[in-house]
């Protein structure tokens, strides 16, 4: 079981680096999950060592991997981490409702995880963001506020704005996302 930061902050006091595990074989069954916390170091290709691996023989893979990210200030870019799962052989992967982001972050409109299997039988993960104004279901005021937004993006962003972007990779609803890029647009004061 692991902890998501942003539910429990002591929590970061206690992480003391990413974990391995050496297994001969490595099975995850159908209905089985493998989580991942995953601390981006930067945006891109994250360094190896710096987040948690599986290394096996054989990799028997017909269950979930579930995918938690955690960050300092609730933002996150684009990101690849090779090889999370490193085998000699592979059985089965991870496909479709079978990769998924868990946690704080779980069906969040702005991230979007790919389980890439590939030709050297490993599992990586390629996590992609959605912009802000690229949502879909937005009207104008939060397409225009999404593409403000979009402009000062930086994933080391500190302060205020980084509390209220990090709440906005939180939304997992299309039409609460509209509402809540509306309110930043102050489209309800519009009639006053």
């Amino acid at each position: 079981f692991l902890r998501d930061r942003r539910e429990d902050p002591a929590f970061a006091d206690m992480y003391d680096g990413p974990s391995y595990v050496f297994v001969e074989e490595f099975n995850v069954n159908e209905g089985g999950t493998i989580a991942f916390e995953l601390a981006p170091e930067t945006s891109g290709d994250q360094p190896v060592g710096t987040y948690p691996q599986v290394f096996t023989d054989v990799a028997n893979l017909e269950g979930t991997l579930e995918a938690r990210f955690v960050s300092d200030n609730g933002l996150f870019d684009d990101m690849f981490y090779d090889n999370v799962i490193d085998a000699n052989v592979r059985n089965g992967g991870f496909d479709g409702a079978q990769c998924v982001i868990g946690g704080a972050l779980a069906g969040s409109l702005l991230l979007d995880l790919d389980c890439i299997e590939d030709d050297d039988n490993n599992i990586d993960l390629a996590v992609v963001r959605t912009p802000f104004d690229d949502v879909p279901g937005l009207n104008d005021n939060g397409t225009s506020v999404g593409e403000g937004l979009e402009c000062i993006f930086d994933p080391d962003l500190t302060g205020g704005i980084a509390d209220l972007l990090g709440d906005l990779f939180l939304i997992t609803d299309p039409v609460d996302y509209n509402i809540a890029l509306n309110q930043l647009a102050g489209a309800s004061y519009a009639n006053y």
